[in-house]
């Protein structure tokens, strides 16, 4: 409930009234660059290789030239000297480039480049360039206007500037201070909101209709398939079994990640999935939105299996338990939230098939539109995925692990995000949607499809990852609304007590077949469970 206080109410404290300020100026510099794109740090080359503060500073191209940027370095005799700092590629119209290439105080250069592919410029002598200097500020980018004239300016002293104006308006026209700020931000506010709305829509709208091309692999068309998105930046992780991991961090935002993982899941792990899968396979489900029960859906195409951890036997380095702890381990190494395996959902075995496998399961009572397509999944949230603040037992984070990939199609696609992965045998993608600091819900970035898989078979492997469950109170403990059932000991809980048992050194663990059959027996009221909860 928003309350204005009187002339007569007490005094905001300065510190109020300048984050005000703050947020009034700074509104309308973020909305800015919405639809800028952003070209890959790793396509930089060069050091600045000079003394002195190094700032990230982000240059954003406006102009209709394909540019090359330099820092300008004086030699002995006062020469000038240019050093590359860009790829061969340049920095194509519209794009923005942002590493640390800029050194405090010193000169860079842009100039134009020849089109790659015709060799000519927009200039016939190619040689329209232009110098520009970094600046001391806090938070500079620079501009290169459509004349090729560059500006430089600071976020910051902006928004300080912009923040001195509100103020000094509300001085002129003698109204109460906290009062003409506290109107001025609503104003801000109000059009802003309106500005990132349009902006959703327009870029969610756009992520559809690139959704449709980049899954299109179809032999008409003599493109190569969509690769994965080039990486932001990569690092090396290593696993509890000593396992150096190489990783693609795709998209880095604090309330969503999504990482690429290379040589994740070992081929041994994939067999040992496989083979406790066979006896609970079937024909995934959606909910039907009429009735609240499950249904067949072309929205998501797929044969599934839950498969029970044999937690009992983590110290015989069973593969199922040793691929269980590896994904924990790297989940709370991103999100440092100390999230452990007891009451979390079982591991899912998910298949997907090419049109041609469908004459093996016409047994299911498919139509023949149904056999003639492929398996896909269509665009869909694995959590909550429109803001907010999380609430337990909710997901926040899932990791998607390729076994077997398609001939053709089978891709994974965050469109919101503009992330596409076209998946190995043995990566695995990895991506959170809650901030871990605020407990922030993403807003749709980890929005994904399974595309198509048009020809072959795909075969990954998906943990989805919960927070505020433990032994006590596991995942299907709760309901879709997330409200604590009546006290019935649910299914999880009933296969870690008995595990706790079997895990006593005199004990034979229970083996993984008759867990399987345990699972295969209710097979629609496990799935409607994990549907529910996904709404």
């Amino acid at each position: 409930m928003l309350v204005v206080r009187n002339s007569a109410s007490p005094r905001w404290p300065p510190l109020c009234i300048l984050s005000l300020l703050l947020l009034l100026a700074l509104l309308p510099l973020k909305a800015s660059g919405v639809l800028r794109t952003e070209v890959n740090p790793e396509d930089l080359i060069g050091d600045a290789g000079a003394d002195g503060p190094i700032k990230k500073v982000p240059l954003f191209n406006q102009s209709p030239y394909r540019l090359v940027v330099y820092r300008v370095l004086k030699t002995d005799d006062g020469a000038e000297e240019l050093r590359i700092l860009t790829s061969s590629e340049g920095v194509v119209p519209g794009a923005h480039v942002s590493s640390r290439v800029g050194i405090v105080g010193t000169v860079m250069m842009v100039q134009e480049l020849p089109d790659p592919e015709t060799g000519k410029c927009v200039q016939a002598d190619c040689q329209k360039s232009a110098q520009f200097e970094i600046p001391q500020g806090l938070d500079p980018e620079v501009i290169v206007l459509p004349n090729l004239q560059v500006t430089v300016q600071d976020a910051t002293i902006i928004a300080q500037q912009k923040a001195q104006e509100a103020l000094q308006h509300c001085h002129d026209a003698n109204d109460n201070l906290e009062d003409c700020l506290l109107q001025a931000t609503t104003a801000s506010l109000k059009h802003w909101n309106a500005e990132w709305r349009f902006h959703e829509y327009a870029l969610k709208y756009l992520g559809a209709q690139v959704e449709d091309y980049v899954c299109n692999d179809d032999d008409d068309y003599d493109d190569e398939p969509m690769s994965t998105s080039p990486p932001l930046t990569t690092f090396s992780w290593e696993s509890g079994d000593y396992i150096a991991h190489p990783v693609d961090v795709l998209h880095a935002r604090p309330s969503s990640q999504i990482h690429v993982l290379h040589d994740f899941i070992e081929p041994e792990e994939c067999r040992a999935v496989q083979e406790a899968a066979v006896p609970g396979l079937r024909r995934a489900l959606v909910v039907d939105d009429q009735t609240g029960g499950a249904k067949l859906s072309q929205e998501r195409k797929a044969w599934e299996a839950a498969i029970t951890i044999p937690w009992h036997v983590e110290s015989r380095h069973h593969p199922l338990t040793t691929l269980s702890r590896r994904v924990y381990d790297y989940t709370n190494y991103v999100m440092h939230l100390n999230i452990t395996e007891h009451g979390q959902e079982p591991l899912k075995s998910i298949q997907y098939h090419g049109k041609e496998r469908y004459h093996h399961y016409q047994q299911t009572g498919m139509n023949q539109e149904e056999e003639e397509s492929p398996d896909q999944y269509l665009h869909h949230c694995d959590g909550p995925c429109r803001g907010g603040q999380h609430k337990v037992p909710d997901r926040v984070a899932t990791m998607v692990m390729y076994c077997e990939t398609a001939t053709r199609g089978g891709h994974t696609h965050f469109r919101n995000a503009g992330v596409h992965v076209q998946p190995k045998a043995g990566m695995a993608v990895f991506f959170s949607y809650v901030d871990p600091q605020s407990m922030q819900v993403d807003t749709g970035f980890t929005e994904h499809s399974g595309c198509p898989v048009l020809e072959g078979h795909k075969h990954i492997v998906t943990q989805w990852v919960r927070l505020g469950v433990d032994k006590a109170n596991p995942w299907d403990s709760y309901d879709a609304l997330g409200n604590k059932k009546e006290t019935t000991t649910t299914k999880t809980e009933t296969i870690e007590m008995q595990q706790d048992v079997q895990g006593q050194p005199e004990e034979e663990p229970t083996t993984r077949q008759e867990t399987q059959q345990e699972e295969h027996a209710q097979p629609e009221k496990e799935t409607m469970v994990l549907l529910q909860q996904q709404q």
